[in-house]
Formats: C-alpha cells, structure tokens, sequence
C-alpha cells in the first residue's frame, strides 16, 4: 500500500467529519479538493489500484468501511491540480 494512500485511509478513519464531506462530495475533484484542503495526500488511481490489488489473494474479504476507497478514487488529472 502506498504512504499517500495509507495516509489518506488513516486521516478519513480517524476524522469522522472530514470522512463525511469527502463522502458527500459530488465529483473526484471535489474529494481531492477536500483532502488538499485538510493537508492530505490525495491518492492517485495507481495507489488505489495497488491497494486493490492487494486484495486479490484474500478470500472471503470484504469492505467493511466503502467510504476509504470510494473516497480517494479519484482522477490523476485531480490529483495532481493545483
């Protein structure tokens, strides 16, 4: 897992009130717009993939909090705007 996604993952597990505009936000921008604004990295689609990926061996495993990954997917180009 990566430092910006694992980062991102613990500061919305941790902020309850930070997690729940990041969830309430209409478009991966707004999200990323959210976390830069909180001081966060925000993930790349290679860092969720990778996380994802992480998962593929793991049977019978599922998500128990949708709002991590749902979260920090957004796109590269919103990442990476300033």
């Amino acid at each position: 897992m990566s430092a910006t996604f694992s980062e991102a993952s613990k500061a919305l597990h941790d902020n309850a009130e930070l997690s729940a505009k990041v969830m309430s936000a209409g478009s991966p921008a707004e999200r990323a717009e959210i976390l830069k604004a909180a001081g966060i990295p925000v993930p790349t689609h290679a860092d969720v993939n990778a996380y994802h990926a992480s998962l593929s061996d793991v049977s019978g495993a599922g998500n128990t909090n949708p709002s991590i990954p749902i979260a920090v997917g957004c796109s590269v180009a919103a990442a990476s705007a300033n």
